[in-house]
């Protein structure tokens, strides 16, 4: 009688996957490839409307160099505003920026993007992987090495250089590539 009424309501416009569970509904969604598709849903119904932000997203951003300064300055005020959209999820499972060509004079973004997958969305994989002509490398910050939520880290054309303790607690997988070492670094790792 209950599945007859459930067919009933369909036929009348009734939402049959919306009768789902939530956690059928949050694993459908974290199928999704596009995690801007996975905030559309919202529009399906009122039981829709705030379900996107439970879903478990990974965020990547992959930088195209060009030579052109301005396609950098574009690129990170567009990582910004897409971190600024992300905030209110309430997990973001991975997080990386790949292939952006280093310079000191975007390290207060690259900070922000390590506070927000450390301190705001607690990210389980974090990858950071620059190019760099020089050898100038990007100096992981001090607030970086305490977080128990990360899982993997990788970390390309970066400097470790903890001056207290490291507190990866939950750290399972670390991978480092052109990476400037200090005396102690790895001890303290």
């Amino acid at each position: 009688m209950e599945r007859q009424k459930k067919i009933m309501a369909a036929s009348r416009g009734g939402d049959r996957l919306s009768d789902l569970p939530e956690p059928i509904l949050l694993h459908i969604l974290s199928m999704l490839w596009d995690a801007k598709e996975v905030v559309r849903t919202n529009l399906l119904s009122t039981r829709w409307r705030f379900l996107w932000m439970s879903v478990p997203l990974s965020l990547c951003f992959t930088f195209t160099y060009s030579g052109n300064q301005n396609d950098t300055v574009a690129y990170l005020a567009s990582v910004h505003r897409q971190l600024y959209y992300w905030k209110s999820c309430k997990k973001i499972k991975r997080f990386g920026i790949g292939r952006l060509r280093y310079d000191e004079i975007y390290s207060k973004d690259v900070h922000l993007w390590i506070h927000f997958a450390t301190k705001v969305a607690n990210v389980e994989v974090f990858k950071l992987l620059f190019i760099t002509t020089s050898q100038h490398y990007y100096e992981f910050p001090q607030f970086g090495y305490r977080n128990s939520s990360l899982k993997a880290l990788v970390l390309d054309h970066c400097q470790l250089n903890p001056c207290g303790s490291v507190n990866w607690s939950n750290l399972v997988s670390l991978s480092i590539g052109f990476m400037e070492l200090t005396d102690g670094a790895m001890e303290k790792v």
